[in-house]
C-alpha cells in the first residue's frame, strides 16, 4: 500500500500513513478466518494464532498512525 500511495503521488508520511491505516483489518480478517475455521480449511490452532494477530495488528494501528502523522509536526499543514 506504501509503494502504491507514494507511486500515486502521496509523499513519504502519507503513503506509509496510509499503510499504517491499511493493517487495521481486523473485522474482515475475523469473519475471513471464521469461514475458514468452519469449513475445515484451518486448525484450530491457526485459528486462534489468526485471531491473535487480528487483534494485535489492529491494536497497534491507532498508535503507529499517531507516531507516523506527528512525526513531521502538524498533519493539516500537508493537505
Amino acid at each position: 500500500c506504501s509503494l502504491g500511495a507514494y507511486w500515486a503521488g502521496a509523499s513519504k508520511r502519507q503513503a506509509l500513513a496510509l499503510a499504517t491505516l491499511m493493517n487495521a483489518r481486523g473485522m474482515v480478517e475475523l469473519i475471513l478466518i471464521d469461514i475458514g475455521l468452519s469449513r475445515g480449511l484451518i486448525t484450530p490452532a491457526l485459528y486462534t494464532m489468526l485471531v491473535l494477530m487480528a487483534i494485535g495488528t489492529t491494536l497497534m494501528a491507532g498508535p503507529v498512525f499517531s507516531l507516523v502523522w506527528q512525526r513531521s509536526g502538524d498533519g493539516a499543514a500537508e493537505a
